[in-house]
């Protein structure tokens, strides 16, 4: 078959490149892109079939020309159906429909001999389900019925039932582009042909009945399995009366195949569900009765079978019965006054069962009811909520208990009390009264495992202290519905909770203390609003921060952080005020939790120890709005050991554990920094003592350092970001060590601390000048080195990133240097060398469009040096750069739609037609150059997109 722009055996080698597993990266990337761009063309139907007909496709190939076949009938639509053809004469889904179908049938026949993948045949179902869809407006029957009697197969009846299970989804799911009408008329033909259509599944499956005198083949078995698919799939999208349904022998197969608890009652099950989701008005009632009665039954049978059954099949069929409760609730078949009491006993027993899946699905019953009977009028409603949800929410609390799990440190252990946790508050959330009810419940519980506990009896007594973990733990769901002011129960229950917290390396110990610290955590509202219970939260949480946050015994983590830091830093947050007024030297504790954990074996993980210097800031501020002359000797302590640690690491620098050490305490100094804001003081920022009487001796020593140079520039880049103005004789003193650490590292963390500095240059001619000075050193450095590798691109991206910011800080000292026009010559050299080059100065690009186009100190330098020459050197550089990577054309069809504002729309249309007529775009045809041209000058942006001038930009190939 003619393959006028692509051959097949390229189409093929790109796929086995694509497809194969030792492909080199870029070689799989230019495939991939072949491929993209052959799947767009008018040929690919006939490639791909007459591809599909030779021999030796490996299975993943066929499927993969399959795939691509079925998705080009999608996109052709409607062009192939009579009303609409037209003109278009390509092949399209009439001249397949005979074809597809035929191999549809022999790979179901193969699938079948063979016990092969039915992944290909289903595949080919879809093509033959698309076509019919593109070539006709319904008489589904007639056209399988056509199609069989011309192919002769012996699969034919098995191939009609798979087209049949998939052209409802097909019309459905809209992948298919028809026209409004064409799918109009379809969706209208499902609905009419469905009684007709069931008919017909029903004598089929009569007929499959009545096989099994000869025995059941493997074809016997997937057949009967697609026809019950196929009736679960017309069910659902078509129109047959819920009473016809319900009378069915395929509903009443559907029930006989899933009550056989064998593996294809899997499959049974997953119908039902499709058709009970279905159900949502009150005249599905008639189909809906008999589901329930269903489910009751099974239901029953399963709960006492439970153990003995497959997880998965246990699973269905509490997913099957709580979706019959859920529908049955909308249609109004559960009511209060006819409430059928067996059916809730086996969905209150699915929320009981040792499954957890199997228990979550029945608790999407039970919130769904509780809701319901919240809504409903009456004390019945009452009665038939207080006779089940409660059950149902003792065992979702008891489910959680550690004692019940083989290994309670196991990720689905965790991910299952997190999804009781939040049952917890779906099944509350119906009423206030709910949530009050439950809390209520739950302290009670507490209580009285603090009776059964005795007198130091919390080792004796495990079980007893998974209890409390348990109750606790659901708890913590709930304590927005606990009042801030509550003395009534809350001080009892905190002194309880106080007097059990151990730190002791015992895994009920640890875990009850865990779950008391995250308690803690949720309620610094009620803490804030009682400072007596300070002392207990002071106990709990200096044990907690004893607790290794890794320990293989029990994780004190939550996430990512160790819970005690969390809950500090929570506390911290909400209460600073209070936490400052207290008795308790809550600065000390946390400087002993810091100072502890600077030792070699620490207990908390790094970024757990920046949360307790977060909160350590919280305290030291104390909810004061001038709070430096108040902070200043709180943090002094901290700081001080800070810095007595990082000169005692920076003398032993040779060696790597004293780097290390100065890395994690300099980043320990921008965390306290960042958690200082700047405030209105008559005093100085505490930081900037800390910095005045540690800077000959540590600060400007650590500037040299360049092993440790990212922490430093760090530390710098938090005091200028912080503080502003106000670090600005600091700023003074730093900025010539990074012109001079740029000269030796020329690294862009040391630009990105310049850029830093500017805010603090706002009130400081002196350090406009000095960054000014530093800034032209850098930018000329770049001048003198090659820009090809990916580390010079990050260099030159945050160069030209400082040079737009100090454009906005300081535009007349700008305007006055040689930093502007060094910066472009770097912009046309970094256009010329690579995309990720391209990407770093398109900022920068777009930063001179728009000094040019704003009235300012830079308009008049910058319009000088953007002369005619140099504007179409710069646009024509753009053009070839966003040709040659398809990763920088969107972002520089956007600089040159940006070059719009800069110019008169006479003056820049002269420029652009001359640059896409240069020398290096010859081989380019005018249409293309014509096309862009008038793209980039529409007037209307919906057209004047960077995605449309981006089209015709990788058409300028250089």
């Amino acid at each position: 078959m003619a393959t006028p722009s692509r051959t097949a055996l390229q189409v093929l080698s790109a796929i086995r490149k694509v497809l194969a597993g030792h492909t080199d990266p870029e070689e799989r990337r230019r495939a991939d892109a072949f491929l993209q761009t052959f799947q767009r063309t008018t040929d690919v139907l006939p490639v791909c079939m007459g591809l599909l007909q030779s021999e030796g496709l490996e299975s993943h190939e066929h499927l993969f020309l399959v795939n691509t076949l079925y998705r080009a009938l999608c996109s052709r639509g409607s062009r192939d159906h009579p009303r609409f053809k037209g003109v278009d004469t390509t092949v399209g889904a009439t001249e397949l429909l005979g074809p597809c179908f035929q191999r549809l049938c022999q790979h179901v026949d193969a699938s079948i001999s063979l016990n092969s993948s039915f992944l290909i045949a289903s595949q080919y179902a879809c093509c033959v389900a698309v076509c019919l869809l593109a070539t006709t407006d319904g008489n589904v029957l007639g056209s399988l019925a056509q199609l069989t009697a011309a192919t002769h197969a012996s699969c034919g009846d098995m191939a009609v039932i798979t087209v049949l299970q998939l052209l409802p989804e097909e019309v459905h799911n809209k992948r298919m582009l028809l026209r409004k009408e064409h799918r109009q008329l379809w969706e209208a033909s499902v609905k009419a042909e469905s009684s007709a259509i069931l008919s017909t599944l029903e004598r089929c499956w009569e007929a499959a009945v009545a096989q099994r005198a000869n025995g059941i083949s493997a074809l016997q078995t997937k057949r009967e399995n697609r026809l019950l698919q196929t009736f679960g799939t017309w069910v659902v999208h078509g129109d047959v009366p819920p009473d016809a349904i319900a009378a069915s022998p395929m509903m009443a197969a559907a029930f006989d195949t899933a009550a056989k608890l064998t593996p294809e009652s899997d499959l049974a099950l997953e119908v039902l569900q499709d058709i009970v989701y279905a159900c949502t008005t009150a005249s599905h009632a008639p189909l809906l009765r008999p589901l329930v009665a269903f489910s009751e039954a099974l239901g029953s049978h399963a709960l006492e079978h439970a153990h003995d059954l497959q997880p998965d099949l246990l699973v269905q069929i509490a997913a099957t019965a709580a979706a019959c409760g859920e529908q049955a609730l909308m249609c109004g078949l559960l009511v209060p006054a006819a409430m059928p009491r067996p059916f809730l006993d086996v969905l209150l027993g699915f929320a009981c069962v040792h499954d957890t899946m199997a228990a979550a699905k029945a608790l999407d019953f039970w919130v769904a009811f509780r809701s319901a009977m919240a809504a409903a009028p009456g004390d019945e409603a009452r009665h038939w909520d207080l006779a089940y949800v409660p059950a149902v929410l003792r065992h979702v609390v008891a489910s959680t208990a550690l004692d019940r799990c083989r290994d309670p440190n196991h990720d689905d252990v965790v991910q299952h009390r997190k999804d009781m946790r939040n049952a917890v508050r779906l099944l509350t959330q119906a009423a206030p009264q709910y949530q009050d009810e439950l809390v209520q419940d739950l302290v009670c519980t507490i209580f009285t495992e603090f009776g059964d506990l005795g007198a130091g009896a919390a080792d004796a007594h495990v079980a007893t202290c998974y209890s409390i973990e348990a109750a606790l733990h659901a708890l913590s769901a709930l304590t927005k519905s606990i009042p801030d002011a509550d003395d009534t129960f809350m001080p009892r229950l905190l002194a309880g909770l106080a007097a059990l917290a151990s730190p002791v390396h015992e895994f009920a110990a640890r875990a009850l203390l865990r779950t008391i610290t995250v308690f803690l955590s949720v309620i610094p509202g009620w803490i804030e609003h009682h400072p007596p219970a300070l002392p207990w939260v002071h106990g709990i949480l200096l044990k907690a921060l004893a607790c290794p946050e890794d320990a293989a015994l029990c994780t004190m983590r939550n996430a990512e952080d160790h819970i005690g830091a969390v809950a500090l830093l929570k506390l911290a947050t909400k209460c600073a005020p209070v936490l400052r007024a207290s008795d308790l030297d809550w600065a000390g504790t946390m400087l002993a939790v810091y100072r502890a954990n600077l030792q070699p074996a620490p207990v908390l993980s790094d970024k757990s120890l920046h949360l307790v210097l977060e909160a350590f800031a919280c305290v030291a501020i104390g909810g004061l709005a001038d709070y430096y002359s108040a902070a200043a000797p709180v943090v002094a302590p901290l700081t001080a050991l800070m810095c007595d640690t990082l000169a005692t690491a920076f003398a032993h620098r040779a060696h790597d554990e004293a780097l290390h050490v100065l890395v994690l305490v300099l980043g320990h100094l921008t965390t306290l920094t960042q958690a200082l804001p700047a405030t209105a003081s008559s005093s100085p920022h505490p930081m900037l003592g800390v910095l005045e009487r540690h800077w000959g001796a540590l600060f400007q020593p650590l500037l040299g350092c360049a092993e440790v140079q990212p922490a430093v520039n760090a530390f710098f880049a938090a005091v200028y970001r912080t503080l502003g103005p106000e670090a600005a004789s600091v700023a003074m003193a730093v900025v010539p060590h990074l012109a001079a650490a740029y000269g030796a590292t020329r690294s862009e963390g040391v630009v990105r601390v310049l850029q830093a500095t500017l805010p603090c240059a706002t009130e400081s001619p002196a350090l406009q000048s000095a960054i000014l000075a530093a800034l032209e050193l850098v930018v000329l450095d770049n001048t003198r080195h090659a820009l090809a590798s990916d580390a010079a691109a990050a260099r030159v991206e945050s160069v030209g990133a400082c040079v737009v910011a100090y454009g906005d800080y300081a535009p007349l000292l700008l305007a006055q240097s040689s930093v502007v026009p060094t910066m472009l010559a770097i912009v046309l050299q970094a256009l010329a060398t690579g995309p990720a080059q391209v990407l770093a100065v398109l900022p920068v690009v777009n930063a001179l469009w728009a000094w040019r186009s704003a009235a300012g100190p830079l308009q008049a330098s910058v319009s000088a040096l953007l002369t005619p020459e140099a504007t179409i050197e710069l646009l024509a550089r753009l053009i070839s750069a966003a040709a040659t990577d398809s990763a920088a054309t969107d972002a520089t069809a956007h600089a040159l739609l940006n070059a719009r504002g800069a110019f008169p729309r006479d003056t820049l249309l002269g420029l652009v037609r001359t640059a896409v007529h240069a020398d290096q775009f010859a081989t380019v045809s005018d249409q293309t150059k014509r096309d862009i041209v008038e793209t980039l000058f529409h007037t209307d942006d919906k057209v004047a997109s960077s995605r449309k001038v981006g089209r015709f930009l990788k058409h300028f190939r250089r």
